[in-house]
């Protein structure tokens, strides 16, 4: 995620020093990293566009697959011993 030049969200109005750039289509349904993908939106919009874009019902298997990644990589971090005993 790059900051960039001051002006006004395209999605709320609100002025802003740095605006976010974001990806209309979001990478993981397939968009691009082209000039005509990409939005220049506050911190604000972007979170909010981000998560909704993230938990839309037709994009489980896309969170699936993220986790399973994941904990896959987490899993291989040693767990700190249990209190008053051994692992």
């Amino acid at each position: 995620m790059g900051l960039n030049r001051a002006g006004k969200c395209p999605l709320c109005g609100a002025f802003r020093e740095s605006l976010h750039r974001d990806h209309i289509i979001p990478r993981f349904k397939g968009g691009t990293d082209d000039a005509t993908n990409i939005q220049l939106i506050c911190a604000n919009c972007h979170e909010d566009k981000t998560l909704a874009d993230w938990m839309a019902p037709e994009n489980a298997e896309a969170r699936a697959a993220a986790y399973k990644k994941q904990k896959g990589r987490f899993s291989e971090v040693p767990l700190p011993p249990a209190e008053g005993g051994e692992v």
